[in-house]
């Protein structure tokens, strides 16, 4: 699936929100609004699936992401909970921005919000003098 795959973005997300007959989670290990996403990227990129409407796939949002984010005086969402709320605002937010730019990236996921996903989780996390000095 990750080296030869072929399918779509949306169909594979919904897919892993999916039920089963009796209700339980088809794939309770990937369907999260932060994994799922991620998940699909990395088929992608590293992997090399053929995924249509890669544009579609939005950031996965974390608390890592949301402070760069807010670093980077992309939102301010500071003194927010990290809540449906406030990953919904950081997600349109980079997806506006993907839009107005050219951000580049690997092939199978350029100019899209997947391109970004690794950087901004890693900046995060790891965080960035600079941005730590203004805050």
């Amino acid at each position: 699936m990750v080296d030869d795959g072929v399918g779509d973005a949306q169909e594979l997300l919904k897919e892993l929100r999916s039920r089963d007959r009796v209700g339980q989670s088809r794939f309770p290990m990937l369907r999260g609004p932060k994994i799922g996403p991620m998940w699909v990227r990395m088929m992608a990129n590293p992997g090399e699936a053929r995924i249509r409407h890669m544009d579609t796939v939005p950031v996965a949002v974390d608390v890592h992401v949301r402070r760069v984010t807010e670093n980077l005086g992309v939102t301010n969402t500071r003194g927010w909970q990290l809540n449906k709320e406030t990953k919904r605002e950081v997600r349109s937010a980079w997806r506006a921005a993907v839009t107005a730019a050219s951000i580049g990236g690997p092939s199978r996921i350029q100019n899209t919000c997947a391109a970004l996903d690794p950087a901004l989780w890693f900046f995060g996390k790891h965080g960035c003098s600079y941005c730590e000095r203004r805050r």
